[in-house]
């Protein structure tokens, strides 16, 4: 009975609201009602928010089946202004805005959940992060950088822009850079790790994902300078409130419909399953909507983007018949002006026709001083390069002032000079341009090098004429520098040159691949069979011996057994070598054709291939007796690269270095820098070896090219380097002098990525250290490597000194506790930050270590999450980044 006086009072209400709305379509018309969501989250969360509502509604309504429709906000007003669907759930703003464009009416209004009680109103919050101590009220967010959900949202961003304009700032303007989130969640991801300086999103999306263990809240600061009056809200907010989103019917849905609509929804009990997918206690009816209204009046949008705009047609509406009166009136003026024009201009006429003759020969004697004077500025302050010279005696009779700044030669210097006189251009070249001036009457873009006054080439276009000044016969000449173009012309001639070496490369190394493919198997079949021949021939000769001892003149293959048993083995040994070499010239052959394809490229430091290769290289250094000068810039920026490819660049060139010293006073210099205006790491290998022959040097980089051939040299392994290279995006280039050495160049592009920090991992547990390891490499400015006991911990502390040791405390041989104390012993390792992984945080080393001054601890089992955050710790406790230098060794 309750229901049924429940029932008729709520249906009476809407009955009332309904008929305001005008009558709509028959209810009926279709079984499937489709309502139309703002997916402010997404599509996927939005259908498991609203479809229990959904599923609600086709159950409390018969023959009706609900359908939720995710939009976004642009999507949202075409669905309605095509009819695609039956009712809309949208915020306020957009609510009010299909109102007022396509007659849509709010038939109830949802009461949010949160914190266990229901809300009607919410509004925005403008938040930064907490340690940003140079915003704290909206003022503070002018030159700074924002995100906002999507321009089209009430509390993310409408309702903030309204306190925003009222605090004297336009975001548009004032911002440095206003960015979309599209997702309230990614807003505040984004203000959390910096990407922008702040944001906003609506009230309860902070305290939402803090619940939801997404955010720290202790981590945002909240800006509380809204227009509001104070009032019990339990939310962060930074702007007013505004009514919840309300469920609106479109024009064309029925009356019936939209009635049943409404009843189903306020009736919704806050413990239905519906409204806990919701995240609502249900719902009321509609609200007033009109703080909306005032929100988007005073920004100018959505149904006020036009006001205070004066259109034509309603001035034409409002004062047509002053503007008929005003008409009349413009045309009797102009009537009247017609009339006295005409008269005008007939007594002008005969005054006009006396004066044609004077005004004709003062015109004469203007354009006569004027084209002297239009000459004279043209001559002086002219972007060319000009000059007036004598034909007689080649004397200069003027010159610009572009030509005192081009050639450094002051005017006075210049006039009464020849360009001979001056040095700017040989006598025997002068005589012919004036002869072919003479002869021709004028010279049309001669290229000329000329020369400057400091020495330096003019690279120019030459243009002459004779001219006629006072009377007398001149040489105009007039200079168009072109030496920037030359200048790029030669730098596109040297790309050229690169590009058809790297195709020609490319080329090589698609022929090469074949090549290697067809000899390889042959030579792999030789060289089994002499294998073979070999354990023949010692099973067969003393069957051999005895059949020569009964047949000693008998010949086999037409020579004697007497020197088949004394060369065979000779001779099969010789042949399996020879094949060896072949097989290895295979193997270079397949290498070249691989090294365009680089795998496993990451963030690498150059230094750390370097010191490698120049390890690898000791033993030939020492045959060589050649001696080895290595500076190595400080903390250089890191490289995308291979760093086994990198390391074989350099011991390729260290090696050809070595094999071009020909005497006993070697020398190998090897210098990596950074060169900050290029964003490019160098290293040159330079040596006083023999230098590269004239007529190898346009051929050095192609395969087979050697003049090593005696010494077993295949031409391969400057190739191989150029290929290398070439995969890194980087740039490779010589000097050479004869009997004076050679000195390579490479050039590779940096990763712009900071290397914050290097980070030695060691633990003889493998699953364990190469999960560490690649978990921390995942930080783009964290450089790390790894050890398996602490014996080779200390061998690689030698070589790369990290700023972070994580060492584990249990290993075979030398233990963590050990390591710990040959650090403490080093004051070279002094400033290695240590943290100790163990299961036994009771072990008695634990306290030993901490007595050397190693106090963090990290207990097993690991959480990673925990973990990298401790790390975060260390390394910026200790962090202290040094400048660029140079640090040298021999």
């Amino acid at each position: 009975m309750d229901k049924t006086i429940k029932q008729f009072g709520i249906g009476t209400i809407i009955t009332v609201l309904l008929f305001f709305m005008g009558s709509g379509m028959a209810w009926g018309d279709s079984a499937e009602v489709k309502i139309g969501v703002l997916a402010k989250r997404g599509q996927e969360r939005c259908l498991g928010k609203w479809s229990p509502t959904a599923k609600y509604l086709s159950a409390g309504i018969p023959g009706k089946t609900f359908v939720i429709v995710p939009l976004d906000s642009r999507q949202i007003y075409s669905a309605v202004e095509k009819g695609e669907i039956d009712f809309v759930l949208a915020n306020p703003s957009i609510y009010v805005e299909i109102e007022h464009r396509f007659e849509a009416s709010r038939i109830a209004t949802l009461k949010n959940l949160r914190l266990g009680k229901a809300y009607t109103a919410y509004g925005g919050v403008v938040f930064c992060r907490a340690d940003c101590s140079d915003i704290r009220r909206l003022t503070d967010l002018k030159g700074k950088t924002f995100m906002i959900v999507d321009d089209l949202s009430l509390a993310g961003w409408r309702a903030v822009w309204r306190e925003l304009k009222e605090k004297g700032i336009d975001p548009y303007r004032d911002f440095t850079k206003l960015m979309f989130g599209h997702i309230h969640d990614e807003v505040v991801y984004a203000v959390r790790d910096g990407l922008v300086e702040a944001g906003s999103v609506r009230t309860d999306s902070l305290e939402r994902m803090a619940m939801e263990k997404k955010i720290d809240l202790q981590s945002f600061h909240v800006i509380h300078d809204h227009g509001d009056k104070p009032h019990k809200f339990p939310f962060l907010h930074s702007t007013r409130l505004y009514p919840e989103w309300p469920m609106a019917r479109i024009k064309h849905t029925s009356d019936e419909l939209a009635e049943k609509v409404a009843i189903e929804l306020i009736e919704m009990p806050a413990d239905s399953q519906a409204a806990e997918a919701a995240r609502c206690a249900g719902w009321t009816t509609p609200l007033n909507y009109q703080p909306v209204q005032e929100c988007l009046k005073e920004l100018k949008l959505g149904p006020y983007k036009d006001l205070g705009k004066i259109k034509l047609i309603d001035v034409i509406r409002n004062y047509w018949h002053l503007i008929l009166v005003t008409f009349a009136l413009f045309l009797v003026m102009a009537g009247s002006l017609f009339v006295f024009c005409n008269l005008n201009r007939k007594i002008q006429a005969s005054q006009v026709k006396l004066q044609l003759e004077v005004e004709e020969r003062k015109r004469t004697e203007k354009l006569l001083m004027g084209s002297e004077e239009k000459f004279s500025k043209a001559f002086h302050h002219g972007p060319l390069l000009m000059t007036i010279n004598s034909i007689e005696d080649g004397k200069f009779i003027d010159v610009n002032e572009n030509f005192v700044r081009t050639t450094g030669y002051s005017r006075a210097e210049a006039i009464g000079a020849t360009s001979v006189d001056l040095g700017f251009i040989s006598k025997e070249d002068r005589d012919k341009l004036v002869q072919e001036t003479i002869k021709n009457e004028c010279i049309d873009g001669k290229e000329l090098i000329l020369r400057k006054k400091n020495n330096g080439k003019l690279y120019c276009r030459y243009f002459g004429e004779i001219i006629m000044i006072a009377g007398e016969q001149r040489l105009l000449s007039i200079v168009s520098d072109i030496s920037e173009r030359k200048k790029v012309e030669k730098a596109l001639r040297q790309h050229e040159k690169q590009l058809f070496q790297t195709q020609k490369m490319e080329s090589l190394g698609a022929l090469v691949s074949g090549v290697a493919h067809e000899i390889n198997n042959p030579i792999s079949l030789i060289l089994f069979n002499i294998s073979v021949f070999q354990n023949i021939w010692q099973d067969f000769q003393p069957v051999m011996e005895q059949q020569a001892k009964k047949e000693p003149t008998r010949k086999y293959g037409g020579l004697k057994y007497s020197y088949i048993e004394k060369k065979l083995d000779h001779l099969l040994s010789d042949t399996g070598t020879a094949s060896g070499r072949i097989a290895n010239i295979v193997s270079s052959l397949k290498n070249f054709a691989r090294q365009t394809d680089i795998a496993e490229k990451r963030p690498m430091q150059i230094n750390e291939a370097v010191n490698y290769a120049v390890k690898l290289s000791q033993t030939t250094l020492r045959k060589s007796q050649a001696t080895v000068d290595i500076e190595l810039a400080h903390n250089l920026p890191l490289i995308e690269g291979n760093i086994q490819s990198i390391e074989q660049i350099v011991l390729n060139l260290i090696i050809n270095a070595i094999q071009s010293i020909e005497h006993n006073k070697g020398k190998i210099s090897i210098i990596t820098e950074f060169q900050k205006e290029k964003n490019k790491i160098i290293i040159s290998i330079s040596d006083n070896g023999k230098g590269i022959e004239p007529s190898l040097s346009e051929r050095i980089f192609d395969p087979f090219i050697t003049d090593k051939q005696a010494q077993g040299g295949t031409g391969l392994g400057l190739s191989v380097t150029y290929n290398l290279v070439k995969a890194h995006d980087g740039e490779i280039s010589f000097k050479s002098r004869q009997g004076k050495g050679t000195i390579f160049t490479l050039c590779l592009p940096t990763k712009q990525v900071e290397l914050t920090a290097k980070i030695l991992v060691a633990d003889d547990n493998k699953i364990i250290r190469h999960m560490l390891k690649e978990v921390l490499a995942e930080h783009p400015s964290y450089l790390v490597e790894d050890v398996g006991n602490g014996i080779e911990t200390c061998i690689k502390l030698g070589s790369f000194h990290p700023d972070l040791l994580i060492l584990d405390l249990n290993m075979p041989g030398m233990d963590g506790l050990e390591v710990c104390r040959t650090i403490s012993k080093d004051p070279n390792l002094s400033n290695i930050k240590i943290m100790i992984i163990t299961g036994y945080p009771d072990d008695s080393r634990v306290k030993q270590i901490a007595k050397l001054g190693y106090t963090h601890i990290y207990t097993k089992p690991l959480n990673l999450k925990d973990f990298l955050k401790k790390v975060n710790i260390i390394l910026r406790e200790s962090k202290n980044e040094p400048e660029y230098g140079i640090h040298s060794r021999s």
